[in-house]
């Protein structure tokens, strides 16, 4: 269940014993469907960049006022991308989880390339936002390694803030994320594809 968090729905948790966002919580986070139609909305997407044959996940966060009490929450979907077939049999043996599965049920997509092409995964990102007619689209990646992402994207007229992965800049949002899944505020749609 741990990998399935971190790697398919980018939750991060610190141990299988102590999880950084309590089990019971996130599971109750996970929905079929999003209490909301989430076309033509707002959206941040998350981009983790693959350095080589490792997981690239990107993540869509639609924020939205909940009308029953006014707070503001979150609906969240996310895909991971890896290389080739040859990464899903790799990730089998040393992680022993069903990448197979996953692969088959759309949450983990390949780029078919020897290194996660980024070329690919940003491709795909502009397809879901034509897809649901994502407004006021921000990016928001680690520039660490991801100059080539980050300079298409600003030669596309993209808004993109860096948000570079240590804890001085993500020790804020992370812990936030765990308060909004914890108090019910995020939606984590299950990533049946």
């Amino acid at each position: 269940m741990v990998a399935f968090k971190t790697k398919c729905l980018c939750i991060w948790v610190q141990s299988v014993k102590d999880t950084y966002i309590p089990n019971d919580k996130i599971e109750a986070s996970i929905v079929k469907k999003f209490p909301i139609d989430i076309k033509n909305k707002d959206v941040f997407i998350g981009i983790d960049l693959a350095s080589k044959n490792d997981l690239c996940g990107i993540t869509f966060h639609i924020p939205f006022k909940r009308e029953i009490d006014d707070k503001i929450c979150i609906c969240s979907f996310s895909y991971a991308f890896v290389p080739n077939m040859d990464s899903i049999q790799w990730h089998i043996k040393n992680d022993k989880m069903p990448f197979d599965l996953w692969l088959q049920k759309g949450w983990i997509k390949t780029t078919e390339s020897i290194i996660v092409n980024q070329d690919k995964v940003i491709d795909f990102c502009y397809e879901v936002i034509e897809k649901y007619g994502f407004k006021n689209v921000k990016w928001c990646l680690d520039p660490s390694g991801a100059s080539a992402v980050e300079t298409r994207l600003i030669e596309d007229n993209q808004e993109v803030f860096e948000i570079w992965n240590s804890k001085k800049h993500i020790s804020e949002a992370t812990k936030m994320l765990r308060d909004n899944t914890v108090e019910g505020n995020v939606y984590y749609l299950e990533n049946d594809c």
